[in-house]
């Protein structure tokens, strides 16, 4: 793993790699694409550092509200994923620039929705 960036895409993941901690400190992107990643973890919203997540092509069903905590994001690829909704608290990322979620299970945006 780099100090800032992992790329662990491809992997055959079937949960999010808690080896990640080890290096949460300096960690700024991560690139988990094309896993089975059923669902994220509470400590991923611990990591304020992050500025750009690619979770595309998982088994994603929900965006937790703490998502909020990771005021740095300014790029959130969660597209090809099973979401039904989108929480509202993804409003709150004022550095937020691109956030993709094509290819989900999507019907609206929730009212008030940036």
């Amino acid at each position: 793993m780099d100090g800032k960036i992992l790329h662990w895409s491809y992997r055959d993941f079937h949960c999010f790699p808690e080896e990640i901690l080890k290096e949460s400190d300096n960690l700024e992107e991560i690139y988990l694409k094309e896993n089975f990643i059923p669902s994220l973890p509470v400590w991923l919203f611990e990591l304020t550092n992050l500025n750009f997540i690619n979770l595309c092509g998982n088994n994603i069903t929900i965006i937790p509200d703490e998502i909020s905590k990771l005021v740095n994001l300014n790029f959130f690829d969660i597209s090809s994923n099973c979401l039904k909704v989108l929480p509202k608290s993804l409003c709150y990322l004022k550095n937020l620039e691109r956030l993709l979620v094509s290819s989900n299970q999507l019907n609206f945006l929730p009212q008030g929705f940036c």
